[in-house]
């Protein structure tokens, strides 16, 4: 198994997830669409922002995108063709797709087929149902503290932070690595850890009554941080991106050390 060492922050996704780059104006005959997709698998309904090139950024929408949206369930051999709202942002109407029926666990092919013949198309795959543990041996505080989620794919789908009760601050792990069967394991160093989280550097694990972790992780999909704000963004022609992430949770986990 090759290890990799990694340093994750939720912090990190909620930056990514933030992010919105400006569009130039293009050349009518080049232009596509913009698409902007970022979805959380824990709502109900999932938009996508779809604006057509060829007009002006200040241009006010008149209610009709002369395009056709549809979301392909590759995985299934599904498809949907979406139903447009418009919603205005800062002002300015936009087109805003929706649709309910996106799942864990699928690649998803959104296609938006233009009346006057253009055509752009993009991929994104939804992250699966993950199920998260803390490994821990019985023994004295330098036992090796082991994180293990499944299914996963790439080491990057996993944005994680652990933290001790009566410890103040953030700890990370020291090595990430993928294992069999879709398994990603995170290992952390419990005394380093505990005494890293201890601003006087002095308490061992030893010393608290009931020692505990907390796990605040979140999932994003297979391939999200591939794109980069470009007209290259697996949006070929056009501008945004197409993803899905899960915020995944924070959990509590009862360790034994003694």
């Amino acid at each position: 198994m090759k290890k990799q060492i990694l340093f994750l922050a939720l912090v990190s996704l909620l930056a990514i997830l933030g992010c919105e780059t400006s569009v130039d104006l293009m050349d009518e005959d080049k232009a596509l669409y913009t698409v902007y997709a970022s979805n959380n698998m824990d709502d109900p309904i999932h938009f996508i922002r779809v604006k057509d090139m060829s007009k002006p950024l200040i241009h006010e929408e008149d209610g009709v995108l002369n395009a056709k949206v549809i979301l392909n369930n590759l995985t299934d051999g599904t498809f949907e063709v979406l139903r447009d709202s418009i919603i205005k942002f800062n002002g300015v109407k936009t087109h805003n797709f929706y649709t309910a029926n996106t799942e864990h666990g699928k690649k998803y092919e959104l296609k938006i087929e233009g009346s006057d013949g253009r055509l752009l198309t993009a991929t994104a795959t939804t992250p699966d149902i993950v199920i998260a543990e803390v490994i821990t041996e019985s023994g004295f505080c330098d036992t090796p503290l082991v994180f293990r989620f499944y299914p996963i794919h790439d080491v990057r789908q996993v944005v994680v932070r652990f933290t001790f009760p009566k410890a103040p601050g953030i700890v990370y792990p020291e090595e990430v690595w993928l294992g069999e069967n879709d398994t990603l394991f995170m290992k952390s160093n419990l005394l380093e850890a505990i005494r890293t989280g201890f601003l006087s550097g002095k308490m061992t694990c030893s010393d608290l009554e009931s020692p505990e972790v907390i796990l605040s992780w979140g999932i994003v999909g297979p391939g999200f941080y591939d794109y980069t704000f470009s007209d290259t963004l697996g949006i070929p022609g056009g501008y945004g991106y197409f993803r899905f992430f899960s915020p995944g949770s924070t959990d509590r986990f009862a360790l034994d050390l003694h």
